[in-house]
């Protein structure tokens, strides 16, 4: 599993001016499904830009077909995250898997 510290490595740093979670999720996505395992780690990570913008990822990389049953597990604990925003996102990867 990926630690929230290689999500890091692939994301600007959340404290710029310029960092928002679309340039986030922009920039995961632009890697590609291999970077799907990190985003596991991200969702638990203490910031709350790196959680949504690797929920917002898996969310894109489920509506384009990549296989996102690594995250799935942290994804049900991620609709418990204090952000509404961030449990809507997990929430709606789920529902449209079943």
């Amino acid at each position: 599993m990926g630690t929230p510290q290689a999500v890091r490595r692939f994301l600007p740093a959340p404290k710029s001016a310029s960092f928002d979670e679309l340039t986030g999720c922009t920039a995961l996505l632009d890697i590609g499904p291999a970077v799907i395992p990190c985003l596991v780690g991200g969702l638990t990570d203490h910031n709350e830009a790196v959680r949504l913008s690797s929920a917002l990822a898996l969310n894109h990389f489920q509506q384009r077909g990549s296989n996102i049953s690594p995250a799935l597990p942290q994804l049900v604990h991620t609709t418990l995250d204090p952000n509404p925003r961030i449990r809507q996102v997990a929430a709606s990867v789920l529902t449209a898997l079943n």
